[in-house]
C-alpha cells in the first residue's frame, strides 16, 4: 500500500484506507479501530461499534478526543448523538461511549495529546 506521506501528512485513498487492519480495542467487546493517523500519542482513526456495545466510562488526563458520528448513534456522556453528530471531550473529564439504537455505528474520532 502506498500513501502520499508528505512531510508528516498522511494521504489514504478509499481503498487504502480500507486495507487498513481492524484492531479490538483495548479488549472492549464489540468495539474495533481501525487506526488512520499517529504522532507520538496523539491519532486520527475510525471506530466500529457492534450494536449495544460499550465502552466503558473513563478519562484521559492529557488527551483530547473529537468524534464524529459517520452512521449510526451513539450515547457518549449521556447524550444521544445520530449521523452528522460531534462531541468534545476535554482532557481529563469522564466520559464513555455506547451504541444504540440497534445498529452498527461508525465513528471518526481524533485522540489529540496535549
Amino acid at each position: 500500500m502506498t500513501s502520499g506521506a508528505v512531510r508528516g501528512s498522511a494521504l489514504l485513498s478509499a481503498e487504502q484506507v480500507e486495507q487498513l487492519p481492524w484492531e479490538d480495542l483495548h479488549g472492549v467487546q464489540g468495539v474495533r479501530t481501525r487506526v488512520l493517523w499517529r504522532s507520538g500519542s496523539s491519532l486520527a482513526g475510525m471506530l466500529l461499534l457492534e450494536p449495544g456495545s460499550v465502552i466503558p466510562p473513563h478519562a484521559h488526563p492529557t488527551g483530547h478526543h473529537h468524534v464524529h458520528v459517520v452512521s449510526g448513534s451513539c450515547r457518549i456522556r449521556e447524550h444521544v448523538l445520530d449521523e452528522g453528530g460531534y462531541a468534545h471531550v476535554p482532557a481529563g473529564q469522564q466520559h464513555g461511549t455506547e451504541a444504540v439504537g440497534g445498529r452498527e455505528c461508525h465513528l471518526f474520532y481524533l485522540y489529540l495529546d496535549d
